[in-house]
């Protein structure tokens, strides 16, 4: 007997393959996936929050329906729910969160800390980038949930062809799987030119109080930044903030959002 998992998601991850099996094999072929997977016939509700399995056991349906692999699966999940993102309103976010694939990687995190206004039950992965290079970079992810590691695999393939018409490969240098955690570290290979581009770190001289960049690149890395006065009132956003909300300027932080 299969025990519940205790972790929850959105109803938007099932919508998604949903709409990618009918898609791709027909609604009748979606059916018969549905009773295999002994889940009853309804419509998935976006922001309505549904058992983590879910996905899990239509996959593993889907395989025994269409005789494909569980990992072949869910990485097209993966890039299809990629591919969806444009008609839930939220490309134009993913766009403004960076110019180049490394910039939007390094920023994983940050996004889905702005999913929060949307889903605030959300249960997000961390995402940590290290060993990077002009061809190559490395993502640690950590994650609550079992059984993901190819569903994000297909999402950071499927963000470079869409988003930055970059080519991405992305292999899995390791797994480890504990009873409350999944760590990956994935290497994503790819053009990352902007990688020689990148800022070198500079050490504040003693006595120097000024920020040591220039307020163009500290924007640039970071998008949902606010500066405001002593008196509260917000006098610059960063663009990816004001792609969200464009009339924040000039009004106080204590009054549009709640600390």
């Amino acid at each position: 007997m299969e025990v519940p998992s205790p972790l929850k998601m959105y109803g938007l991850y099932l919508e998604a393959v949903n709409d990618y099996i009918n898609e791709s094999y027909g609604e009748d072929v979606w059916r018969l996936i549905e009773a295999r997977a002994e889940i009853p016939h309804l419509k998935f509700v976006r922001h309505q929050m549904y058992n983590d399995n879910l996905i899990l056991r239509l996959a593993k349906a889907a395989g025994e329906v269409l005789g494909k692999s569980h990992d072949d699966l869910m990485y097209a999940f993966g890039v299809y729910m990629v591919k969806r993102i444009g008609n839930y309103g939220y490309e134009r976010i993913l766009k403004v969160l960076g110019r180049n694939v490394r910039d939007f990687i390094n920023e994983l995190d940050n996004l889905h800390e702005y999913f929060r206004f949307s889903f605030p039950k959300v249960q997000p992965p961390s995402f940590c980038v290290e060993e990077e290079c002009e061809t190559s970079l490395t993502l640690h992810y950590r994650s609550t949930r079992k059984g993901f590691t190819q569903f994000v695999k297909g999402q950071l393939s499927q963000v470079g062809r869409q988003f930055y018409n970059t080519d991405i490969e992305v292999e899995i240098l390791s797994k480890e799987e504990t009873e409350k955690m999944t760590y990956v570290v994935y290497k994503m290979n790819f053009d990352n030119a902007a990688f020689k581009h990148r800022m070198p770190q500079q050490k504040t001289a003693p006595g120097y109080e000024k920020l040591p960049m220039k307020r163009g690149i500290f924007f640039d890395m970071f998008p949902f930044s606010v500066i405001f006065r002593q008196d509260m009132t917000m006098y610059r956003i960063g663009d990816g903030l004001k792609e969200v909300f464009s009339d924040l300027q000039g009004k106080k932080v204590n009054e549009e959002f709640t600390l």
